[in-house]
């Protein structure tokens, strides 16, 4: 699955990148554990997470769907998505001028490539079942 790998290759990456900037945030603020009630540990934290509990889905949901023969270009459409949403997200939360309107459009994306995902594979379910 090339088309997934290089997304899951890519989300790897970012995954690191918002690691960083928790440990950062940890170092700067001297906060072992927890959040301390730290305001920009609790934002990478939030980044950090909200990533993990996301990406995985999207991924499974793309693999799956290139297992089926989905068309290359569907699953690049939601990959190329994800990245955008979760580069959105992270920026809404993380960046100079923290906005909830990107942090929105992250989560817009985000739940956009989860729902065409899903129906993408129901799609592809349904022209199997129908196919025997």
């Amino acid at each position: 699955m090339p088309i997934t790998g290089f997304y899951a290759a890519l989300f790897a990456l970012m995954l690191i990148w918002l690691s960083f900037q928790v440990i950062n945030q940890r170092r700067k603020n001297r906060v072992p554990v927890g959040d301390g009630g730290v305001q920009d540990l609790m934002r990478a934290q939030g980044a950090h997470t909200n990533f993990c509990q996301y990406v995985p889905f999207a991924l499974l949901l793309m693999a799956c769907a290139e297992a089926g023969d989905a068309w290359a270009l569907a699953i690049h459409g939601l990959g190329a998505g994800m990245v955008v949403g979760r580069l959105c997200h992270a920026k809404g939360l993380l960046g100079e001028q923290k906005t909830f309107t990107m942090r929105i459009t992250g989560m817009q994306l985000t739940f956009a490539v989860l729902g065409l995902g899903a129906a993408l594979n129901l799609y592809l379910a349904a022209l199997r079942l129908l196919a025997t």
